[in-house]
């Protein structure tokens, strides 16, 4: 008989366990009555400087107040939008507002440019005044602003963007030659800026292109049968600009007006052949630096669905999230919103997938990636970190005690520190970092945390070696902090992960400590293994995932997981061909019989009572637990 290959891994690490960010510092800003305030979103600077902006309600005497900031709202029901500044310490260092008397200012979206200059866009409706002076007016329905201020909060300039109809600017950027791009969706009818038009029948994406003067170098557009909603934009090394939102129709119309005189047209039918008829759906678009679109495309999903973040990483990689119901791309929801973030290349295509579900309806709200193109994702309430194979290394939860807290939007700056953003009602939490707005209207938040290595445990060693047919496990740990306890994960993929064993932790430790288990039933060929490690506080942190690999053999091996399990059992054998099997009761009865497939099969033992069973084939009996609670 020939024995099986051994392959020992033996890994010396202090860093296989990511660290968590820790909380440097969180503030909140307010309305001294009883408006609602919001946080849209946040960037960051050179200098490592925050900005966050969003809009507040405005009321008779109504006051917003950040920090040593405040500003009187102008007469009048409405909305302002506001932004503020952070230094590195959460200090502000100015805040401005868009004033107007009765009317709605609602900021979106915010970049900064190299010199600090920063870009504003979001839309009003009948006034917005941007330093006293300098005031714009609609017709009555909502038009778009592009506006400038420097790194002091000094009005450069403003742009709009109007039409016969609502436009809503919803996001901004700065491409690698210093250009503003912004994307938003606007109804029927003609959009104009700077001698540039564009029409459209239905509700209709548009993408617009700003030197940094100002200066409009063209208009496209995204006509739909239907309904559309332009979420996020972000461009790539190239300048290319790649757009993610919803759509609800498979027919599309491209038009793009890009001389800046004499309004010049292209106009391209295109058709969705991923599309899901009747469903909402997730589109992704790729123009070039001119303008020209290159691909449009969608997501196969069976219910809703709508991209509301991306970004691009150094490869010129694309990152989107949002959520879904249903399925996408073969990726199964419960009956509620899961959140969810994908990996494309610059065609289009998918590189992976991940979702995160829960108990209620959860949502991808925003996305950034680092200098090592790790990519971050965050949810309402959560952050969660990934490598750019999509491995999770950590996820750091926030939460209101006693009331509400909704995420919108989140950034890294220039030391690699991450900052999240949104609103909140009565008080809020990031990590013992607590915050208190004592009322039950929206407040905002910002928050920085520190994107340290600071471990929960230094891992000395983590070693895993294969010994008649089981993969045996030693780690070792010089310190602990808040450990609750380790998990033991094993996958064929390295992708989705089932849970081996559970082991208790030290809690809290200085001197070194060894932990040992045993994987009694790995793969017939590859199997990855990684541990998780879990505070008190249930935060939790993955290592790097590592590999065993059997070689052939004529020794009969047999896999099955899960065990415990409940409806389902996965059985995978190195026999070559069809083998039968037996499932015996602990009393010796026979209660199922049948064929396992060449290599790998299911069986179904929804029809068996919990307890212990035997799983029996004509080389080897196995125990299995059948878990029905």
């Amino acid at each position: 008989m020939k024995r099986l290959f051994l392959l020992s891994l033996f890994i010396n690490i202090h860093f296989a366990l990511f660290g968590q960010p820790s909380t440097e510092w969180a503030q909140f800003a307010e309305t001294t009555l009883s408006t609602n305030a919001y946080g849209t979103f946040n960037t960051t600077d050179n200098s490592g400087n925050t900005y966050n902006v969003g809009y507040y309600g405005t009321s008779s005497g109504e006051t917003f107040v950040a920090g040593s900031e405040s500003i009187s709202a102008e007469e009048g029901i409405g909305y302002d939008g506001f932004i503020i500044k952070y230094d590195t310490d959460g200090v502000v260092l100015w805040m401005e507002s868009l004033g107007g008397k009765d009317s709605h200012d609602y900021i979106r979206s915010i970049k900064t440019d190299g010199s600090g200059n920063i870009y504003l866009v979001g839309y009003y409706e009948d006034s917005a005044n941007f330093d006293g002076a300098n005031t714009i007016t609609t017709s009555g329905q909502q038009d778009t602003f592009i506006v400038k201020y420097n790194s002091s909060g000094v009005f450069q300039w403003v742009k709009e963007i109007k039409g016969t109809s609502s436009i809503k600017g919803e996001s901004v950027t700065i491409d690698t030659s210093g250009n503003i791009v912004v994307t938003g969706s606007y109804a029927a009818g003609t959009i104009s800026c700077e001698g540039l038009s564009i029409s459209g029948s239905t509700q209709s994406l548009f993408v617009a292109k700003f030197d940094s003067d100002g200066t409009a170098t063209w208009i496209g557009s995204i006509e739909y049968y239907a309904t559309i909603g332009a979420k996020s934009l972000s461009t790539d090394s190239n300048d290319n600009i790649y757009i993610t939102g919803s759509i609800n129709t498979s027919q599309s119309k491209i038009k793009t007006a890009t001389d800046g005189v004499s309004n010049d047209y292209s106009d391209t039918n295109i058709t969705l052949t991923d599309f899901t008829s009747g469903s909402s759906d997730i589109f992704i678009t790729k123009f070039n630096y001119d303008g020209e679109l290159q691909w449009f495309k969608s997501t196969t999903n069976t219910g809703t669905a709508s991209g509301n973040g991306i970004i691009v990483d150094s490869n010129d990689n694309f990152y989107i999230t949002g959520y879904y119901n249903g399925t996408i791309n073969t990726v199964n929801t419960s009956n509620d919103n899961d959140a969810f973030i994908a990996k494309y290349n610059s065609a289009g295509t998918l590189i992976w997938l991940e979702s995160y579900g829960g108990s209620g309806d959860q949502s991808g709200v925003a996305t950034v990636v680092d200098q090592l193109d790790d990519v971050y994702l965050t949810t309402d309430n959560t952050i969660v970190k990934l490598d750019s194979d999509g491995n999770q290394e950590w996820t750091r939860s926030s939460s209101s005690p006693t009331g509400t807290l909704e995420t919108q939007s989140i950034s890294i700056n220039s030391g690699g520190d991450i900052i999240i953003s949104g609103q909140f009602k009565e008080d809020a939490d990031f990590n013992g970092t607590s915050i208190d707005a004592e009322r039950s209207a929206w407040s905002i938040f910002t928050t920085k945390f520190s994107n340290s290595d600071d471990l929960p445990i230094e891992l000395l060693s983590f070693t895993g070696s294969l010994e008649n047919n089981q993969v045996l496990f030693t780690w070792e740990t010089a310190s602990e902090i808040n450990n609750d306890f380790f998990t033991l994960e094993r996958s064929k993929d390295g992708k989705n992960w089932q849970i081996i064993e559970t082991i208790k932790g030290a809690g809290n430790s200085s001197t070194t400590l060894k932990y040992t288990t045993v994987d009694t039933t790995p793969f017939s060929k590859k199997s990855y293994y990684r541990l998780k490690q879990t505070d008190f506080d249930r935060q939790y942190t993955y290592s790097n995932s590592i590999s065993i690999q059997k070689e052939s053999t004529n020794e009969f091996i047999l896999s099955y997981y899960p065990n415990p399990s409940r409806n389902t059992l996965t059985i995978e054998h190195n026999a070559s061909q069809d083998i039968n099997y037996q499932i015996i009761n602990a009393l010796g009865q026979i209660e199922l019989r049948g064929t396992l497939l060449q290599q790998n099969d299911v069986i179904n033992l929804s029809n068996l009572k919990s307890g212990l069973h035997y799983l029996k084939t004509y080389k080897k009996t196995v125990k299995i637990i059948v878990a029905k609670d």
